[in-house]
């Protein structure tokens, strides 16, 4: 995405500051008219004094000059130079002491002005940085957990479904064994999930056209009948926009988010939108652009005190029995392993707006 020097000197505060050698010239220009005048002021004022006076007179005019030079340079040197390494160098001992929301004020000047901005930029990126790889050893963390649950629960509850088998068999009373199998198949469904959660493929990643994976996605939702009564909106984009990863589990993260969508929206809009940009979110940072997946419904949406919570795996605010509380962290995963960003906002429908971020295919 090209951006045009106006554009550019309108959001970067650096490139309309003045230069520092200009402002120091101009000072200096000042006071030295201002240090001339005042020697001619005491060779005027020398000769209008008595004699017995005039030296003592030149004497105090001449101090008083130099006095004015050297507070005023002092001033200029250090409102231009001095101060703004010193807000650096204090900046820099706070990132050194492990604070990296630190942003160090912009100066006056270009020179220490853009040297200002790219610090920030620095300790922005350093936070993302660091926040990615508390991600990902936590997701790693969290996968090997689930991972050792599933196994450990998955024997005995095979070993629960031959019992009530059995019992089937035997003919215990069908309304009872009805409820154990419907808790068995909850239970077998968290299982899946928390596997597939922990699950890590490394199949071989391709090209892979969003726009085409996209309609895809909502063609085979609609011979299924899982959106049904849903007012689906998808315009396709004429741009190409391509990403590098792998189909399947694109379609999956594609797939849960429409199906989340539909379900809050119930007979409402789910509208899903494609075009290349640059992730804008709190805490989100990319240095270049990619493309941008939003998909928006018109539900009750995510309070704001649960949209940091809601990629948490079993944290979930449908009611219980309704879900596990691992789609939306399984979707955080497979996007975090694709280089891509994931973040939810309110939707100009009035409900969750699901953004996701990924790299473009160079």
């Amino acid at each position: 995405m090209s951006v045009s020097r106006a554009d550019a000197s309108s959001s970067n505060p650096s490139l309309r500051a003045p230069r520092l050698q200009r402002e120091l010239l101009f000072g200096f220009g000042l006071l030295t008219a201002a240090a001339v005048s005042l020697a001619v002021l005491s060779a005027l004022v020398a000769q209008l004094v008595p004699p017995r006076l005039a030296a003592a007179v030149l004497v105090l005019l001449v101090v008083a000059d130099v006095g004015v030079v050297f507070v005023f340079a002092r001033h200029l040197i250090h409102k231009f130079v001095l101060m703004p390494l010193s807000e650096l160098d204090e900046a820099t001992r706070e990132v050194a002491a492990g604070d990296l929301d630190v942003q160090v004020p912009i100066p006056e000047t270009r020179e220490f002005a853009e040297l200002a901005v790219r610090f920030n930029e620095m300790t922005a990126r350093l936070q993302e940085t660091q926040d990615q790889l508390l991600r990902a050893e936590k997701l790693a963390s969290i996968g090997r957990l689930a991972a050792g649950i599933a196994h450990e629960i998955g024997n005995p509850l095979a070993a629960i479904g031959n019992y009530v088998a059995l019992i089937e068999k035997r003919g215990a009373e069908p309304e009872s064994l009805d409820t154990i199998k419907s808790e068995l198949r909850r239970i077998d469904r968290i299982v899946r999930d928390l596997l597939a959660y922990a699950r890590t493929e490394s199949g071989s990643k391709q090209k892979i056209d969003l726009t085409v994976l996209t309609s895809g996605v909502l063609e085979r939702l609609r011979r299924q009948g899982a959106v049904d009564g849903v007012d689906l909106r998808f315009r396709e984009p004429e741009e190409d926009l391509s990403v590098i990863g792998q189909p399947h589990q694109l379609e999956q993260v594609f797939t849960n988010l429409i199906l989340n969508a539909a379900h809050a929206a119930a007979h409402g809009v789910v509208e899903i939108e494609l075009e290349t940009g640059v992730p804008r979110a709190p805490q989100l940072l990319a240095s270049s652009s990619g493309i941008l997946v939003r998909i928006g419904d018109s539900g009750p949406g995510v309070p704001v005190e649960h949209r940091e919570r809601v990629f948490d795996p079993f944290f979930t605010t449908k009611d219980p029995g309704s879900g596990t509380g691992l789609g939306l962290a399984i979707v955080h995963r497979l996007v975090h392993e694709h280089g891509g960003l994931i973040w939810v906002s309110e939707s100009k429908l009035g409900g969750a707006l699901f953004n996701i971020f990924l790299p473009r295919a160079t």
